[in-house]
């Protein structure tokens, strides 16, 4: 069993998820019952291949093995919970979370900060889930002894970009503007990469932005701490947070004089070695600043970098959607579905026969729970309609198409709220407590818009109904976004003069020893 479950791991790091599964597979047949911290580590790794391949039905089969077992790790009910959202069980989460939000109460790790984020709007239990994430598997009590002395005298503050994602991913999507207008007068910029490379257009463009641009995939957390200390970087910025293929645990020495985390993660890490995040005063307001344990600087505009994006011309036609409907759209991830924000979908449906919901293809299971429901609900399935992944200059040209775009909530849309904005698409949002059900809210305040930030459901149902009905109104708001969008918030170069200014005001309190506190940049 042992010898399988080696070979398992062989593969599972090659990425050759396939033949992990037969290794972990065959372990599971030789083992003992009675073993059960044997069967733990088989469960959690032939789970977490299963993940890898997409085949979240199969994942969530191995999780309710495994929450059997008497002994499990704090996280298996976390990890049950999540799978079943990424199936669309909906209707049997409410139970589970009365569970996880006990025992994250009591300090155990039972949820990890990414499903926190999509599971509730209570800013305290994404804390939670966050602070005891860190503190039981990134914070670490080796003590470094790091000098800076080499770092007060560089002529130019060295800022270092850290991240997995500087591929064809939302992330580089978003912030390659911001890169390409980067001040290297003042600046000297270096980019890390642990992830993967691809050669589209969008990496080139991100790795032309950096004079230093190095893949450090091979190594170690250990190695990659080393190497940003050897580089005398003055402010690294972890573009990942608790989002897959993180290295946070690299920073947790402090290899840098100051250690900031942005855009990857809506929340506090809860971590014992991040001084700064970068938001906004919308996302994070006095209803919810103690639920962050970093300190806080203050963008003027919106927290996220963009810029405006090219679009091509398409047709209904191109994509099977009818002329004489009014299209409400949904062009996100189902795994920030739930079965109160469904419920509400439907009740618009049924009250506007002649509308209908557009959403993301996803996983077979939840496509077919999607349908189901909807079925349940009386409403004829050629009404739900699936859009194919595409790439992110198709994506947006066909958001153009859609009438209004339902948020989901407590979890925002992210990148593809400030994409349906790029359409001049209105996006109607529910604003709660946490930075992750603010997002989109932060956006339309930034255009002016806030006439679609609603604080409930009942609003939020309010608002659309409001809009399928009325015309002029729904074209009034089009031409708003279309005139504010490019103002302040699909503006690259002003984006990257404030952060700038964040980090000058940054770095000078630490060459004066002063002690560091939240900043508000104007």
């Amino acid at each position: 069993s042992v010898v399988y479950l080696n070979y398992g791991d062989f593969y599972f790091k090659k990425k050759k998820f396939n033949s992990a599964i037969n290794c972990f597979l065959k372990a599971e047949l030789f083992i003992s019952n009675t073993d059960d911290t044997l069967i733990t580590d088989i469960y959690i790794k032939l789970a977490s291949s299963y993940q890898c391949l997409g085949d979240m039905g199969a994942a969530k089969n191995i999780y309710e093995k495994l929450n059997k077992k008497k002994y499990k790790p704090e996280l298996t009910l976390g990890l049950l919970y999540y799978s079943k959202l990424s199936c669309g069980e909906w209707d049997k989460l409410k139970s589970l979370f009365n569970i996880i939000k006990n025992n994250l109460s009591l300090g155990k790790v039972s949820l990890t900060p990414f499903t926190a984020i999509l599971s509730t709007a209570d800013p305290n239990l994404q804390y939670l889930a966050a602070k005891n994430f860190s503190d039981k598997y990134i914070n670490t009590k080796l003590k470094v002894n790091r000098d800076f002395k080499k770092n007060i005298n560089h002529q130019k503050i060295r800022i270092a970009y850290l991240s997995s994602d500087f591929y064809n991913h939302a992330t580089s999507h978003l912030i390659a503007g911001l890169f390409e207008n980067q001040n290297k007068e003042k600046f000297d910029y270096y980019a890390f990469s642990y992830g993967k490379l691809d050669n589209s257009k969008i990496a080139r463009r991100v790795k032309s932005s950096f004079n230093n641009f190095f893949d450090i995939e091979a190594q170690s957390d250990e190695e990659i701490s080393k190497i940003l200390y050897n580089h005398e970087i003055d402010i690294v910025v972890d573009l990942k947070g608790h989002t897959k293929n993180n290295r946070l645990k690299c920073l947790s020495t402090r290899p840098c004089p100051v250690q900031i985390s942005y855009l990857g993660f809506p929340g506090s890490l809860g971590t014992d070695f991040i001084d700064y995040l970068i938001m906004d005063s919308f996302i994070v307001n006095k209803n919810n600043r103690s639920f962050f344990n970093e300190n806080i600087v203050y963008l003027p505009n919106s927290y996220q970098c963009n810029e405006n994006k090219p679009k091509i011309l398409l047709s209904k036609k191109d994509l099977n959607l009818p002329d004489d409907k009014i299209i409400l759209c949904s062009l996100n991830n189902a795994q920030k579905y739930n079965i109160k924000l469904l419920n509400i979908w439907a009740q618009i449906l049924i009250e506007n026969p002649n509308t209908i919901l557009w959403l993301l293809d996803d996983n077979k299971i939840v496509i077919k729970n999607i349908i189901n429901f909807f079925i349940n609900k009386k409403i004829n399935k050629s009404r739900i309609v699936f859009a194919t992944r595409t790439d992110t200059k198709t994506h947006i040209s066909r958001m153009v198409l859609a009438d209004i775009y339902l948020d989901s909530y407590p979890c925002n849309a992210h990148t593809s709220a400030s994409d349906a904005l790029q359409a001049n698409l209105p996006i109607v949002t529910i604003s709660g407590n946490s930075m992750s059900s603010r997002v989109t809210g932060s956006l339309l305040k930034t255009i002016n818009a806030e006439e679609l930030i609603c604080q409930n459901y009942s609003e939020y149902k309010k608002k659309i109904n409001f809009l399928i009905n009325n015309k002029s109104a729904l074209s009034k708001i089009r031409d708003k976004i279309r005139k504010n969008k490019n103002k302040n918030l699909f503006n690259s170069k002003l984006f990257a003069i404030n952060l700038e200014k964040a980090y000058e005001k940054i770095w000078k309190i630490f060459l004066n020893g002063k002690k560091i506190a939240d900043i508000k940049i104007k």
